[in-house]
């Protein structure tokens, strides 16, 4: 049961997310999230999907999800951290190292969740992290919730990246400081300027992120920006 406070907050809410225009109803798929999609019986042409290279549908990947049903289940039964690490999740951690040509990888369910997860396990209070003032919104939410400080620099900016970089160097406020970018940035497309970036944080001892989402399977044969 709601409170009489409750109700009022959710009714002020909404009625000022329609005052702005930025109330959202969602419109159900019903069928596969393809070039084509199908809402209320429609057919429609999709320029609103993340599915750019079209894996979600692809014949092959829909064999090889059956046979992973059949052989695993419909879900993994836990968290990764108690017993749903699935030889599968190495398998597929293991082919996407070779395809980035890293070290290693860890999976998440998606890049929101990466950057909510990865971000704060580095970063802390006694922290910084240098953030472009174009970052994806994941990106913005990972450094809150690491509680570091959060300065942003200029888009793309390399002048501004640097003398930023310098004054939290000099302050000795932080332990660590991260310089962080989209590889590719999803609202504008432009590619971060990642070689500067990259010189910057060696001049200054930077840690280097990078939220490459928009960038896998594009640029750099596939593997991304950072092999751009």
């Amino acid at each position: 049961m709601s409170s009489n406070a409750l109700q009022t907050f959710l009714d002020e809410t909404i009625a000022d997310l329609k005052e702005k225009g930025l109330y959202n109803e969602i419109d159900p798929l019903e069928g596969a999230n393809g070039p084509e999609i199908t809402i209320d019986g429609k057919k429609l042409i999709n320029l609103s999907s993340n599915n750019y290279l079209g894996l979600a549908t692809d014949e092959r990947l829909k064999e090889v999800a059956k046979d992973a049903v059949d052989s695993h289940g419909v879900g993994a039964g836990a968290v990764r951290t108690i017993n749903g690490t699935l030889d599968l999740h190495l398998e597929l951690e293991k082919k996407l190292a070779e395809f980035k040509g890293t070290e290693a990888v860890i999976s998440y369910q998606s890049g929101f969740n990466c950057n909510m997860a990865a971000i704060s396990a580095v970063m802390d209070k006694n922290d910084a992290i240098l953030s472009d003032a174009l970052n994806h919104a994941s990106i913005i939410d990972g450094c809150r919730l690491s509680k570091a400080k959060i300065i942003p620099f200029e888009h793309s900016d390399m002048d501004d990246l640097r003398e930023k970089a310098r004054k939290a160097v000099e302050s000795g406020q932080y332990n660590k400081i991260m310089v962080i970018t989209d590889g590719v940035f999803s609202m504008d497309g432009d590619i971060a300027k990642l070689p500067q970036i990259v010189g910057i944080a060696e001049e200054f001892d930077l840690i280097t992120y990078v939220d490459d989402a928009h960038g896998s399977g594009v640029l750099g044969k596939g593997a991304g920006t950072v092999k751009h």
